[in-house]
This record gives structure tokens, sequence and C-alpha cells, in this order.
């Protein structure tokens, strides 16, 4: 007859004994040790997307705002490492811009404002056609020759 041991649950590392018996009392005591692995490392990890884009978290794609885990188990298959995502939406940027004049004379500037909308801060990067930039959010600027131009406004 085996007696098997009964289930422990270890908080420490031990050494425990078990005993095997037959049906005429003979018997065999056995020792072995238990090693308790540390617990699993927790990382936090904070991660934002925008309509229409993806976050990649460790290899698996996400494009909803959730709350994400992932574990790597060691070698023994303990849990070792584990990760939480927590990834949140940021709402789309609606912008618009204005100026001062339609038409100016050569030399004389014209004012642009923008007007946005959505999760702030913003940055501005303003292409007024001739090369020129400016990362205000709203610039003041000169032409110097007589041209059409064609502005260009990104927000983020």
């Amino acid at each position: 007859m085996v007696v098997k041991p009964k289930s422990e649950l270890f908080q420490t590392a031990a050494n425990t004994a078990y005993t095997i018996i037959n049906g005429i009392n003979c018997y065999s005591i056995d020792t072995f040790e238990v090693k308790i692995n540390k617990e699993p490392q927790k990382n936090n990890f904070e991660g934002k997307i925008c309509e229409g884009t993806s976050y990649d978290f460790f290899g698996d794609i996400y494009d909803k705002p959730g709350t994400y885990a992932d574990t790597l188990r060691s070698i023994q298959g303990c849990d070792s490492i584990y990760y939480v995502l927590n990834l949140t939406f940021t709402p789309p940027v609606s912008a618009t811009i204005s100026t001062d004049k339609n038409q100016i004379c050569i030399g004389e500037s014209i004012d642009f404002e923008s007007h946005a909308s959505g999760s702030s801060p913003f940055t501005y990067f303003w292409e007024f056609g001739d090369g020129s930039i400016s990362n205000e959010q709203n610039p003041e600027y000169t032409y110097k020759t007589r041209e059409f131009y064609c502005k260009t406004y990104h927000r983020r």
C-alpha cells in the first residue's frame, strides 16, 4: 500500500518527508526539499492610441482601450514576470485656421490663427510655402516675394 503525502501549501522553503508502507508494514521514508520561487515581478505600462491606430504590446496588437496583461514563465514553469498595460484612447483633434487677410502686399505681414480642439497639449508646425516654417500656435509671417503660396498646417 502506498500512502501519499497530504497536500501541503508551502509558504516558505522547507524539507519535508513522506512514508511509503506496504501491506506487511515494511516502509520507506524519503525526504525532499521544497524551494519557493520569488513572487512574479509586476510591471505596469501606460499606453495611448488614437482612432485608427494600434499598440504593440510584446507582440500582441491592441486597437481598443482597455487593460491587458501578459505573463512570462520561468524555466521551472512559474510565473516570473507579469506585465499590465493600461491602454487609453486619445480623442481625435479637430483644427481650423484663419488669417487676418487673404491678400497682402510684398513686405506686409499676415497673422495666422489656429483653432484646435481635442486632447491637449498640442504641438504646431506651419509651412508657409516658401521654405519657411514655424512652431508657434498663431504665427505672424511676412512674404518677401510676389508668388502664389500654399500654406500647410499640421497639428499633433
